[in-house]
């Protein structure tokens, strides 16, 4: 995750609430946008189990490296996902993939 946030530097990526932190048996990471809470993303890896998510959306992947695709697809704007309200939305974080 470091190394993607690393290339892509996404502009709008508030560093300081950015975090990662042990959650039960894994980790979980918030990649917080600077404007707009709704379009933060966050991962929870377990032993068995990568969700990714963002708003109302999470999705359930079977790798690291699958895992980091959706990552990087919500980072671009690339991906819609449910808003908590029902409408869609489309988080950017202001960078496109190079």
């Amino acid at each position: 995750m470091s190394a993607l946030l690393e290339v892509l530097a996404p502009p709008l990526v508030d560093r300081e609430m950015t975090r990662a932190s042990v959650r039960g048996e894994g980790v979980e990471v918030v990649i917080a946008h600077a404007e707009v809470i709704a379009y933060s993303v966050w991962v929870q890896a377990e032993k068995d189990t990568i969700l990714v998510g963002c708003s109302a959306m999470h999705e359930e992947r079977g790798t690291a490296s699958e895992a980091l695709a959706l990552v990087a697809a919500l980072l671009c704007g690339e991906r819609e996902v449910a808003g908590y309200d029902g409408v869609a939305l489309r988080p950017d974080f202001g960078v496109r993939k190079p």
